[in-house]
């Protein structure tokens, strides 16, 4: 049951155009318990049927752009070679627009390190196999990718040294 409140947890930060303050480590908590009393029954909340890709977000980072955009990755394909597939989104001006997506690229990990407002510094690890089958990993790529306004039809990738 706490994977599946887990599951949701994420989801909602993930579909909020918002940021959202959230308490990430244990130690940020006070020492003192607090006490709360039961008001009724507890809600049994059962298994989601099929196939749940909110379930597949694994890092979800709100941008200091205007347009409200998000950095985010998902989980998939081979773990070891690429396994976090990474977005930006904004969502559209009007509320019946839907999110606009745009795909980063596949990496096995990312840190932002800058947030500029309209861009953002990526560093990211990124892997491939080599002519001898062997994976081969630059551990440290970095990158600047321009943050969408709410109509912007691409994005710019520029890599950095």
């Amino acid at each position: 049951m706490n994977r599946v409140f887990l599951a949701l947890a994420v989801f909602a930060m993930a579909a909020c155009s918002q940021p959202v303050q959230t308490q990430n480590d244990a130690t940020d908590f006070e020492d003192e318990a607090i006490v709360v009393t039961p008001s009724g029954p507890p809600a049994e909340i059962g298994l989601r049927p099929g196939d749940n890709p909110e379930a597949y977000v694994t890092q979800v980072m709100f941008l200091r752009s205007e347009s409200g955009a998000k950095l985010y990755s998902t989980a998939g394909g081979d773990p070891a070679i690429n396994g976090l597939y990474t977005f930006i989104a904004v969502h559209g001006e009007m509320p019946d627009e839907g999110w606009r997506v745009f795909q980063i690229g596949d990496f096995n990990s990312w840190t932002l390190l800058e947030d500029r407002g309209t861009e953002i510094v990526l560093e990211v690890s990124r892997s491939w196999v080599d002519a001898n089958g062997e994976v081969q990993t630059n551990p440290a790529e970095r990158m600047i990718v321009s943050v969408p306004d709410r109509d912007d039809a691409s994005i710019a990738i520029t890599p950095v040294t």
